[in-house]
C-alpha cells in the first residue's frame, strides 16, 4: 500500500512537471516588426490622466489581437501628435512577454485631434490612427464623503450627457467588519444619459456584514471615445479616455 501511494506521487510530480514545461513552452515570446503591416494587429490607448497630459500606449502584435508581442527594429517607429506637439513612442517591456509603447502629451483639451503614425522605412506605414479626446466630466451626485445606507438608493449624476458613446461607471467597494476586510469591483456600461441609480443593497449582496460593518466606495466615472485605425493594419483599437471619482460612505 506504502509503495502504491509512492508511485503514485511520483506519477503526480512528474504530470506537474510536464504541464508546467508545456504551459511555459506555449507562451511564445515577443518577435521583431521584420513583417508585413498587413500582418500586424494594433492596440492603442490614450489616458486623459486629469493633470493636463494625455498618456500613449500602443502595442503592436503579430497575426492578430492574440498573437506576440512586437518590438520595433529596422527604423521603425510610432509617432503621436496633437495641436502641433509631436512625440516618439518610447518601449517599455514587462515580465515575460509584453512589449509596450508610451509617450505623454501636453495635450487634454476635450475634442482635439489625436494622430498616431507607424512610420517604417522598409515596409508600408501606418500613418492615420486617430482619436478625439472625450469631453470632461464633472459628477453631479453624490457629494464627496455622502453617507447611504441599506435599502437606500444612490444617484450617480454627470454633466454633460448625451453623447453617442456609453458611460463607464465603477464601484471600488471596500467594507471593513470587526478587522475582517472585504472588496469588490463593479463595472456598468451605461447610456450617456447623464443619470443613473444604483441600490445600496446590490452592492452589498455578497456580503454578511454585522452592524458595526463600515464601507467605502469610490464611484468612478469614465468617459471613452473610439476612433479609427490606420487601414493598413490586419487589425486593431484606439481609444482616449477620461475618468473622475467621487468616495461616499455606506453602513450597512
Amino acid at each position: 500500500m506504502s509503495g502504491n501511494r509512492k508511485v503514485n506521487q511520483l506519477y503526480l510530480s512528474t504530470l506537474v512537471i510536464v504541464l508546467t514545461l508545456g504551459l511555459f513552452s506555449g507562451c511564445s515570446g515577443p518577435v521583431d516588426s521584420d513583417i508585413g503591416t498587413p500582418s500586424i494587429h494594433a492596440s492603442m490607448l490614450l489616458d486623459c490622466v486629469g493633470d493636463g497630459t494625455t498618456r500613449v500606449e500602443v502595442q503592436l502584435s503579430a497575426g492578430g489581437a492574440s498573437g506576440p508581442d512586437i518590438y520595433l527594429v529596422g527604423g521603425d517607429r510610432l509617432v503621436v501628435a496633437a495641436n502641433g506637439e509631436s512625440h516618439t513612442l518610447v518601449e517599455d517591456r514587462d515580465w515575460p512577454n509584453i512589449v509596450r509603447y508610451i509617450t505623454a502629451l501636453d495635450v487634454d483639451d476635450p475634442g482635439a485631434q489625436v494622430a498616431v503614425s507607424f512610420e517604417r522605412p522598409n515596409h508600408v506605414p501606418a500613418p492615420d490612427s486617430h482619436v478625439v479626446l472625450p469631453e470632461r466630466i464633472t459628477i453631479q451626485s453624490p457629494q464627496s464623503n455622502q453617507t447611504f445606507g441599506r435599502g437606500d438608493s444612490i444617484t450617480v449624476s454627470w454633466d454633460p450627457s448625451g453623447t453617442s458613446d456609453p458611460m463607464g461607471i465603477q464601484f471600488d467597494v471596500t467594507c471593513r467588519d470587526d478587522g475582517d476586510v472585504s472588496s469588490r469591483f463593479l463595472t456598468y456600461s451605461v447610456a450617456d444619459s447623464g443619470t443613473k441609480d444604483y441600490d445600496v443593497d446590490d452592492l452589498l449582496s455578497e456580503w454578511s456584514l454585522g452592524q458595526n460593518a463600515n464601507c467605502t466606495a469610490e464611484i468612478i466615472l469614465v468617459r471613452s471615445t473610439r476612433g479609427s485605425v490606420s487601414a493598413e493594419y490586419r487589425s486593431g483599437t484606439i481609444a482616449a479616455e477620461r475618468r473622475t471619482s467621487v468616495s461616499v460612505g455606506i453602513t450597512p
